[in-house]
């Protein structure tokens, strides 16, 4: 039997390395939060928010503005005036609690991050060329009465190369004391180039724990609406895809996909201009993994794991299912940088309710064989219960895309859904 060379085994388990959990502190997306911190002299200020960067990750990172001593103004700016701070970025790698049983009991987390650096104009970011790993541990106290949380956060150096749990030691220490004071003698005790911050905002709504892994939707631009073609019972239809934030839902984007309705389908497909006759799914991406069978590793194929939500009758608003249903998705993403496309093709299984079921995925990978998107009743009698054909095309992400130092410019017709058919199976489909 062949097998995954040991090279390949150890680039799979780098990369899920960094994509392993991605746990920030309890922050608001995009929502300032006032900073006070401690390093080697007496407390300075800050400011502190979750944003996303396309480019450099497909989750929020944690980005940390800290006053530099020699320019500390003289009055807490905050987050009023940054340009006398530096600028750190942080991908949120893993969130753990604690071993110890106290800590457990104080309400200690710890995380590794990983540090990109912004460009020497502090304008854009970029990936170093070595990498950076932190650990942090902190607690978060909230009150309620005003509406706010507290985040005490104790951040340890950063090491290059890899992340190694000894960074950790000691850490916890520094939040021993609720007191953001100057103290020589107690910070003599601290690790090497710790740091002892305060964040604090806005408390958030309550999320469900056990729902918070992974998160890696298709590789979709944020907000880009996608054309869609899917089969299931019948006939090809169509539909719209896009990623976008609903932060009463969930702290990461959602997967929105409209598909029509079969007794309301149009004449020619309208894609995104006119969904009114279509049912709206929105989905969770809650993990997302390589596969583990070689040939389909191969291949490309990628498995995720989704929560879905409702829509209501009116369509205008999203509202939490009173039980909770999950689904399986296998999809292949297929890049084609001359047109500027990216075709996902996706076999989404049925939905259950209460939890997730890795045997969803069974027989997923084999709608994945055919690239044609045909109505075929012998082949579909062999598909999984419910499941259905999904193809979304729409604008390759800028990392995706192959850029060119070339002069001359060609005009390429646009990419529509008949013409990817014609170009992979060598016909032109009928609608």
């Amino acid at each position: 039997m062949s097998s995954i060379s040991m090279n390949t085994l150890l680039t799979i388990v780098q990369v899920k390395q960094r994509r392993g959990g991605r746990y920030c502190p309890p922050m608001g997306y995009k929502e300032k939060y006032e900073v006070a911190f401690v390093d080697n002299g007496p407390p300075m200020y800050g400011c502190a928010y979750l944003d996303h960067d396309w480019q450099l990750s497909v989750v929020p990172l944690l980005h940390l503005w800290l006053e530099r001593r020699e320019e500390a103004s003289i009055e807490p700016a905050y987050c009023k005036n940054m340009s006398n701070m530096n600028h750190y970025i942080f991908e949120c790698l893993s969130r753990e609690e604690p071993i110890d049983i106290e800590e457990i009991e104080k309400g200690f987390q710890y995380m590794s991050l990983y540090e990109y650096t912004p460009n020497a104009y502090g304008e854009h970011l970029e990936i170093a060329n070595t990498l950076f790993y932190r650990c942090a541990v902190y607690v978060a106290d909230e009150y309620e009465n005003y509406g706010v949380v507290v985040i005490r956060m104790a951040l340890g150096r950063g090491r290059a190369e890899h992340f190694n749990p000894r960074q950790c030691e000691g850490l916890s220490n520094l939040l021993a004391d609720k007191n953001l004071i100057y103290n020589p003698p107690m910070q003599q005790d601290w690790p090497e180039g710790a740091m002892y911050v305060f964040i604090m905002g806005d408390i958030q709504p309550k999320r469900h724990k056990d729902r918070r892994a992974g998160r890696l939707c298709p590789p979709m631009v944020y907000k880009e609406n996608y054309e869609v073609a899917f089969v299931d019972n019948g006939p090809p239809m169509y539909g719209c895809a896009y990623i976008e934030h609903d932060r009463s839902l969930s702290d990461t984007p959602l997967f929105h996909l409209w598909l029509e309705r079969r007794e309301q389908r149009n004449i020619e497909p309208t894609y995104c201009k006119n969904m009114s006759n279509m049912n709206h799914y929105i989905f969770e991406c809650l993990t997302k993994d390589d596969s583990h069978d070689k040939d389909e590793f191969e291949k490309g194929f990628q498995y995720m794991s989704l929560y879905e939500y409702t829509a209501n009758a009116s369509n205008k608003h999203i509202s939490k299912t009173d039980k909770q249903f999950y689904r399986c998705a296998v999809f292949a993403a297929d890049d084609y940088v001359n047109y500027g496309v990216v075709v996902i093709r996706m076999a989404l299984s049925k939905s259950i309710a209460h939890y997730y079921e890795s045997s969803l995925c069974d027989g997923l990978s084999n709608l994945l064989s055919d690239k044609d998107l045909k109505y075929d009743p012998p082949s579909q009698q062999n598909w999984p219960k419910g499941s259905q054909y999904v193809f979304v095309m729409g604008e390759l992400q800028p990392k995706r895309r192959i850029i060119t130092t070339t002069t001359t410019t060609t005009t390429i017709a646009p990419l529509d859904f008949f013409d990817y058919f014609s170009m992979v199976l060598g016909h032109r489909p009928k609608y």
